[in-house]
């Protein structure tokens, strides 16, 4: 998962924070994920960990 979702895209954008802040966290989850020996559920804890992530950030104002 090298990029977002267009969910996670339209959530970052409901709260306030810019595709390129979403990128990052995506990019950022995905690097704790790359040694994981199994590969099937990455996607799943990457979009959790930046669904975490977003919601736990100041809005942008």
């Amino acid at each position: 998962m090298a990029a977002p979702t267009p969910k996670l895209s339209r959530e970052g954008a409901a709260a306030g924070v810019g595709e390129d802040r979403v990128r990052a966290t995506v990019s950022e989850a995905a690097r704790r994920f790359a040694d994981a020996r199994v590969r099937s559920f990455v996607p799943i804890l990457v979009e959790r960990a930046v669904r975490e992530g977003l919601s736990s950030r100041p809005p942008r104002h």
